[in-house]
């Protein structure tokens, strides 16, 4: 007899309504590559209302500007996602960006037990006995790591634009 369970990961994207990163199904984090110190991020434009930051199934898409965001931001990043595939687009939005950044990604697994896996170039695995969270990025010369149950990105200024 076969049974249905739900997901130990649910298919849900959350966003937060002011920064625009992601808190579910990984939590984002920016910091500069060199001095660890992290960047500033504010939500620029969507489709998602501020009171229903978790979705389901739909097409959506939201942008969110990194950086000094007040005075003049550095990378925009457009996160687009359908029933639980999330796509990064990411950008940087001035010449003089020469900066290498740190993209985290903090996932739901079992941090005690998640083991990366690099399949091919610019494809990886983080998984854990119950869930798995493929990655993949273009261009695949993408330096991609990972510590226990977060996916690190390191994203230098001549690989942009990026996809994940």
């Amino acid at each position: 007899q076969q049974r249905v369970e739900d997901l130990n990961i649910p298919r849900k994207t959350c966003i937060d309504p002011w920064t625009g990163l992601l808190k579910h199904p990984v939590v984002e984090t920016w910091k500069s590559a060199s001095s660890l110190a992290s960047l500033s991020s504010k939500r620029q434009s969507s489709s998602w209302q501020t009171t229903d930051l978790c979705l389901k199934g739909t097409l959506t898409q939201d942008q969110t500007m990194l950086g000094n965001v007040k005075d003049h931001p550095e990378i925009s990043r457009v996160v687009r996602q359908v029933d639980g595939v999330i796509d990064f687009e990411i950008d940087a939005l001035s010449k003089d960006f020469g900066e290498v950044l740190q993209l985290s990604l903090e996932t739901k697994l079992e941090s005690s037990r998640a083991e990366y896996r690099q399949v091919e170039t610019g494809h990886g695995r983080l998984q854990d006995s119950k869930s798995r969270i493929t990655i993949l990025v273009s261009p695949t010369n993408v330096t991609i790591t990972s510590h226990a149950n977060m996916l690190l990105v390191e994203i230098a200024k001549e690989l942009l634009p990026l996809r994940i």
